[in-house]
Parts: structure tokens; sequence; C-alpha cells
């Protein structure tokens, strides 16, 4: 604490009378760094898009030292942990920015620890932080191969029609892991043109043969499919 000046009275007490003496006096009292610092709570938790900003507040986290005077009681904040290299401290408030740009396939949680420190005294306290990277659209589908290659049976000519046999199957997935959507499979074009309506494609990706296709008059076709993602809410 800093100097104060307290009026003192002296109190003389005896068996028959009682005098009281005021005596002024300069008092001095010094602080003593006696309190840590503490936090508002010992876990701290946010979330953060993957697109947010350079030197975008993700959380602000906020302790106290309760000694008076200003050496004791100055806070400074810092942060470490796995990937802690992500976001930065604001030394003199507490809050937490994102420092470089987020990818939420490459990291997608953090686990770090927050501390405050007297800035003139040794005394310190920590706190948890979690924080959450959220998934944003911003990869499209991709196949796992670029030519896939079936067979249609000689059976199959003699109006055999069903399943194509693809190995391996068609399969595509979204490069948002973090986002519920949906693949839609469609067929972009045949090659001849005169087979467009022969084929189809079901949500799994299932090629089929709709009509028959001769062997001798169509020895070769092409099929493009295509995909396409639908959010699902």
């Amino acid at each position: 604490m800093l100097a104060e000046c307290c009026h003192l009275t002296v109190v003389i007490s005896s068996i028959t009378k009682t005098v009281e003496i005021e005596n002024g006096r300069n008092v001095e009292l010094i602080d003593v760094n006696d309190n840590a610092p503490e936090f508002q709570q010992a876990n701290y938790s946010a979330s953060v898009s993957e697109v947010a900003g350079i030197n975008s507040t993700v959380i602000k986290v906020e302790a106290e030292d309760k000694d008076f005077s200003p050496e004791f009681s100055i806070l400074t904040y810092s942060l470490w942990g796995p990937n802690s290299d992500y976001f930065s401290i604001r030394e003199g408030d507490g809050n937490i920015m994102v420092k470089k740009p987020l990818d939420y396939n490459e990291v997608n949680f953090f686990n770090l620890t927050v501390q405050a420190k007297e800035k003139f005294g040794n005394q310190s306290a920590t706190a948890s932080l979690i924080i959450n990277v959220e998934d944003y659209d911003t990869l499209n589908p991709y196949f796992s191969q670029s030519v896939y290659h079936g067979n249609i049976s000689e059976n199959q000519r003699h109006n055999q029609v069903g399943p194509l046999a693809v190995l391996p199957e068609v399969l595509a997935q979204d490069g948002d892991k973090g986002i519920n959507e949906k693949i839609i499979y469609s067929i972009k074009l045949v090659n001849p043109p005169a087979y467009n309506n022969s084929f189809s494609i079901n949500d799994a990706g299932v090629l089929e043969v709709k009509t028959s296709i001769d062997r001798e008059i169509c020895p070769n076709l092409v099929v493009g499919i295509q995909v396409e993602i639908v959010f699902v809410f």
C-alpha cells in the first residue's frame, strides 16, 4: 500500500477515570507482495473459424492481483503449448489473437496454457485454454482417382442391365472434413452421345447400365461423372 497519514487517539484508562490524548502521526504502511495473481476462471475455451484474419481476437483471458501497489499488481501475459505459434497473446491485457493462417485439415484443436505474471514481482498463475478451429467450405470435392475403368460383360449385351463393374469403385469425398455436406453424383457426358440415356449413377457413386449396348457397334464408351456438395442442416 502507499504511505498514508493516520490520526491516532491514545486512550489511557484508570479505575477512576479515562483520559483521551490525541496525537497525530504520519504512519507509512508498506505493501507486501503477499498475493499471487488469480485468473477469473481456471479453464477457458473458444472456437475460431479457419478463415479468421490475422490479428483477429479469439478470446480474452483476465487475471487479477489483489496487491495494492503497482509494482506487485501489474500483470503480463504469456502463452505456450503445442502449436501455440498460431496465436499470440497481448502482453498487457490478455487478448489472444490469430498470428498465422489456420487450416482445419492441418490442426483443428489446440490445448494451450496461459500465464499471468507480476511485471515487477515473481508470482504467477496459469490457466488452461482450449481452442477449436471450425471448418469452412474452402475445398472442392475430389475423386480418389482421375480415370476409372469398367467392363460391360457379354451377358449384359443381351438386355442384362444393372450395376457396372468398376474397379476400384467410383469414390469422391469432400476436401472439407469438418462440414456436414452430402456428395451428389451426376453424369456430365457420355461419348458417343447416342448412349446418353444408357447410364445412371446413384448417391453412392454406383454406375449402372440402363440399356443394352452392342459391343460390335460400340466397343468403347466414355462416361464423364461430376460431383457437387450439398450442405446438410
